[in-house]
């Protein structure tokens, strides 16, 4: 997992989806499933409520929060067309903050691994999922933001999950290579997300001395004519209206 790019939003079933262009992927390695229900009667796909206990696991998570977060307040205007909006007040992190837990979808199209043998999503699954003494493995694969009219919220499913009701220490360990890959994702994440930081100083860098060269030439301009006329007082409003824009740089509006 690399850079992180949001293809355009799409309207679908009562909310815009933004997709990622690119797979998200994260492991996640014996936490609990607190609670697991069926979402629609018309469909054996279940949604499940897993704590999130792992600080690192926890940290990754939000880390990638934060980036798409990033990346809507940029493109919110341009994709919605809309007024600026207070999305802090909208946006929902995957991990609650309350109660450490993040709901995850699994459907059929999720590879279910029971003992080493591959199952079906059926009915007999769930007391497999509630039976507190299985070790549990899963893939978690990012799905897209979604847009609502009352929240914003990022949504997971399960590419694979492997259930295993012995414990065998072979077939769970996490390899360096795994922590090696793990920390060298987190670690691209975060300097693509640096790296769009300095985009946006070099820019607005750029509008800082263009901004000092045109005022300074203007107030130099509006010395030379002190006469209380309607070109002075146009051009004493438009230096007025140019320091208000340039105070407002970080606030995007």
């Amino acid at each position: 997992m690399n850079d992180i790019v949001l293809n355009r939003p799409i309207f679908k079933n009562k909310s815009y989806i933004c997709f990622s262009k690119n797979e998200i992927i994260i492991d996640i390695y014996d936490e609990n499933i607190v609670d697991l229900y069926k979402i629609t009667n018309k469909s054996n796909a279940i949604k499940l409520s897993v704590n999130i206990n792992n600080e690192e696991l926890k940290e990754k998570i939000n880390h990638i929060d934060d980036i798409i977060f990033g990346i809507l307040k940029k493109k919110y205007k341009k994709w919605f067309n809309n007024e600026d909006i207070n999305l802090d007040e909208y946006y929902e992190k995957s991990i609650c903050e309350q109660t450490n837990r993040i709901e995850i979808l699994l459907s059929n199209d999720g590879i279910i691994i029971y003992n080493n043998e591959k199952i079906e999503l059926n009915r007999n699954l769930y007391d497999i999922l509630k039976n507190k003494k299985n070790l549990i493995k899963i893939k978690l694969k990012y799905l897209g933001l979604y847009v609502y009219k009352q929240k914003i919220e990022n949504k997971w499913i399960i590419k694979e999950i492997e259930i295993n009701d012995k414990y065998n220490e072979d077939e769970f360990i996490i390899t360096n290579n795994e922590i090696i890959s793990e920390w060298e994702n987190t670690l691209n994440d975060t300097i693509f997300g640096l790296n769009e930081l300095v985009k946006d100083y070099n820019n607005k860098l750029d509008i800082i001395h263009k901004f000092k060269e045109n005022n300074i030439n203007l107030i130099n301009d509006i010395k030379k004519n002190k006469n209380t006329n309607n070109i002075f007082f146009n051009k004493i409003n438009l230096l007025k209206n140019n320091i208000k824009n340039i105070l407002s740089i970080n606030d995007n509006r």
